[in-house]
């Protein structure tokens, strides 16, 4: 048998066990279901194994050509066209999680979600010390109220409550204006 022959014989084999790979990693995964950190190891192996290959595949042809011609140009072509696929690629991925597309990964979503509860954390805390009655808190004490605030806003001439309601909320006015009707003129809002 000829080296040729050999060396394609050998390239059928690996090519065939890397084939059958995936769908046996499949059934293992289904049929033993390993414990999440067994499983997001295995796929972070697996994913830099195919980067790996990937970038082999991508880099080495354009390498060997330098190195036989000593031509910078390929290898710099070869670095400008993968700086600038990854930067299209990240624009994209940002306009489309922009767009909402974050939601196709749980850990993303949880990112979202923090930060927005930040953000409204952030407001409140900015929001309540305006207030004068809270000035005279302490800092921890304000803080302690934000889990328990919710915030409302009402367009003008809204009547909150009326004389004789039974109240169980306190408001704390960040911005605008409340007007207090006291007696029988309940008319004017």
């Amino acid at each position: 048998m000829s080296t040729e022959m050999t060396t394609a014989c050998i390239a059928l084999i690996w090519g065939c066990v890397s084939a059958v790979s995936l769908p046996i990693g499949a059934f293992l995964g289904i049929w033993l279901k390993p414990p999440q950190k067994i499983t997001s190891m295995l796929m972070a192996f697996g994913g830099g194994a195919l980067l790996f290959a990937l970038t082999i595949e991508l880099f080495a042809h354009s390498l060997h050509q330098s190195h036989e011609g000593h031509d910078i140009w390929i290898v710099l072509a070869t670095v400008i066209g993968a700086l600038v696929g990854g930067l299209v690629f990240e624009i994209f991925n940002q306009a489309l999680s922009n767009k909402g597309a974050f939601l196709r990964k749980a850990s993303l979503f949880k990112k979202y979600v923090h930060k927005k509860k930040e953000i409204k954390a952030q407001m409140m805390i900015q929001g309540l010390s305006k207030v004068r009655f809270l000035q005279l808190l302490p800092a921890e004490s304000v803080a302690q109220l934000i889990p328990h605030v919710n915030i409302r806003h009402y367009a003008a001439g809204t009547t909150i409550f009326e004389q004789g309601e039974s109240g169980h909320e306190l408001f704390f006015i960040v911005r605008g204006n409340v007007q207090v009707i006291r007696g029988a003129d309940t008319r004017r809002k």
